[in-house]
């Protein structure tokens, strides 16, 4: 499991359950629930939980854990407005495809189920691969973004959107000349800023993803990205509502 599963499981026991629900179901599988000071340590659980995941116990707390997490996800979707959501809707696919890996590690208990680290230079070929893939306009909604992310998309051929929360003095220094290069050599390039941004997500040819992580910094270890199915349509629609609240901003 990578760091970014473990993550992803606190903040959802953090976002879904109360300290009495989660203590209650931790009783229920003799789970040990770490604390730090008065509150449970999510963070702490989640790794203790997924180091051992050779575990019976373990496996069959987090499989009913998951199951939960995902109801409870899906029901706060459905009582939010539309605009709400997007923190909940892209939960769903991380939460589902760990869902998947427990399942998988269930059936074949000798498979570490751990993801192979990938090295910068294929994480780099990998991802402008990637892009290069890209036959309509690109959207990346990030909360920060940084000159890497121009690198991987050396081959886009469309134009590029970039939502952020980000002000401008939170840019990265040489983000401002890499920008500028970028635009020289044929790229186009929008830049909004809107307050309201928490997701990392990329959209183009109908598609959507989540990410793992900032793409600024992919090229620093293991890199996921989860497509997005069912709530796609849900997603889209916020980001574009986003994308037209926002302010522009001018660089160069």
């Amino acid at each position: 499991m990578t760091t970014e599963s473990v993550t992803t499981l606190a903040e959802a026991m953090t976002e879904y359950f109360s300290q009495y629900e989660l203590e209650e179901l931790c009783g229920q599988f003799e789970i040990h629930l770490v604390y730090s000071g008065t509150k449970p340590d999510h963070q702490k659980l989640a790794k203790n939980l997924m180091s051992d995941l050779d575990s019976k116990k373990n496996r069959r707390f987090l499989l009913a854990l998951v199951d939960d997490l995902l109801a409870r996800c899906q029901q706060t979707i459905e009582n939010l407005p539309m605009g709400d959501n997007l923190y909940h809707q892209q939960m769903v696919p991380q939460l589902q495809k760990f869902k998947r890996l427990l399942v998988q590690r269930k059936s074949s208990p000798k498979d570490t189920g751990r993801q192979t680290s990938v090295k910068i230079g294929n994480v780099r070929s990998a991802l402008e691969s990637f892009f290069a893939g890209a036959q309509t306009e690109v959207t990346i909604v990030d909360t920060q973004l940084g000159s890497a992310a121009l690198e991987f998309m050396a081959r886009v051929k469309n134009p590029i959107r970039l939502l952020t929360r980000q002000t401008l003095e939170k840019f990265e220094h040489d983000f401002f000349q890499s920008l500028k290069q970028f635009r020289q050599k044929g790229h186009s390039v929008e830049i909004r800023r809107h307050a309201d941004i928490h997701d990392r997500l990329i959209l183009f040819n109908k598609r959507c993803w989540v990410s793992g992580k900032s793409l600024k910094d992919a090229a620093g270890g293991d890199f996921e990205l989860i497509e997005i199915i069912d709530y796609k349509a849900a997603v889209v629609r916020t980001v574009q509502d986003r994308w037209g609240e926002a302010e522009s901003i001018i660089i160069g």
